[in-house]
């Protein structure tokens, strides 16, 4: 199966990544690239409420079996990519129904390569561990959740970023390094499920990698 990466982006600081599996729409995202094609320019998807490592930035991604280029669409899917982060929880709902989302303003940019060897990819284990991390504390910011040992939050632009954790299963380890390492005076903490709504001994926002214990 072809896989190639695009990214488009709605302001000069906002680039969203996005997947091809399909042969045609990745040819079609090459035409428009070139400018051989001018009409259907604009990125159209079914957003899923998850990061993908290599679209670290936003906790959403387009779901490759859905996406198409547009040229005109209803101005009900039409929304800042910006403004989708900061509203996922209503997404899929009256906000983007059907979480259908076409942005019309997106430029597509360029093809992303390298992705397989510049983004660390977490484990992939069998655990049924689960946890989410949180930007603030309180549980209120930006939201990561894993199930998998994440050996760098550097990955998802959550480095030294985590101040609140639900522990939703499993035991999971929290480490101030990458690579599950610890220096000076921060020694590695476990928590057990629950709410954290700060982190233990004034660790918020020095937690690197983590995983299931």
């Amino acid at each position: 199966m072809a896989v190639a990466y695009f990214a488009f982006m709605q302001r000069q600081d906002m680039e969203f990544i996005f997947q091809l599996t399909d042969d045609a729409k990745i040819a079609q995202a090459r035409d428009i690239l070139s400018g051989k094609e001018k009409d259907k320019t604009h990125v159209h998807g079914r957003i899923v409420k998850r990061t993908q490592p290599y679209n670290p930035k936003w906790s959403f991604y387009l779901d490759p079996n859905t996406i198409n280029f547009f040229e005109m669409a209803i101005e009900v899917c039409d929304a800042n990519m910006q403004y989708v982060e900061d509203h996922l929880d209503e997404a899929c709902g009256a906000f983007l129904p059907g979480c259908h989302w076409c942005p019309w303003d997106s430029r597509l940019t360029r093809e992303v390569t390298g992705i397989g060897d510049t983004v660390a990819l977490p484990v992939q284990t069998t655990s049924t561990a689960k946890v989410q991390i949180f930007a603030d504390t309180n549980f209120k910011g930006k939201v990561l959740t894993l199930t998998d040992a994440t050996p760098d939050l550097r990955t998802y632009y959550f480095n030294d970023t985590v101040s609140s954790v639900k522990v939703i299963s499993g035991t999971w380890t929290f480490y101030p390094h990458i690579n599950y390492e610890s220096t000076g005076s921060f020694t590695p903490f476990t928590l057990k499920p629950g709410d954290y709504a700060t982190l233990p001994g004034g660790t918020n926002d020095e937690i690197s990698s983590l995983k299931p214990a």
